[in-house]
């Protein structure tokens, strides 16, 4: 065995790596904030013409669904981060308009 001893990191088979756990938790993290942005990115894509009213019904609608993934699983930090993302990309979207083409 080499001298870091990685199984004393190993624990009934889970791994209690600090480092590896903290790595983990920003890609959950992460991906919860990810999903409610490309969310609000296919609406916009999908319904440019009403975009103010579907991207705040389809932002509501998947945070009301992360909050009962949020209560379910005691997982409230991940509903926080989906919520910051979701707020983010819609502040974003709305306050910076497309760019129109002009007619030739």
């Amino acid at each position: 065995m080499d001298s870091a001893h990685p199984a004393v990191d190993l624990d009934r088979g889970i791994c209690n790596n600090r480092t590896l756990g903290m790595i983990l938790e920003a890609i959950k993290h992460g991906g919860a904030a990810l999903t409610v942005v490309l969310v609000a990115g296919v609406v916009v894509i999908v319904a440019p013409s009403h975009k103010r009213q579907l991207l705040w019904g389809a932002l509501a609608l998947q945070l009301l669904l992360d909050a009962c993934f949020g209560y379910a699983g005691s997982a409230w930090s991940l509903f926080a981060a989906a919520l910051l993302g979701g707020l983010l990309v819609t502040s974003v979207i709305l306050v910076f308009p497309e760019e129109r083409n002009p007619a030739a």
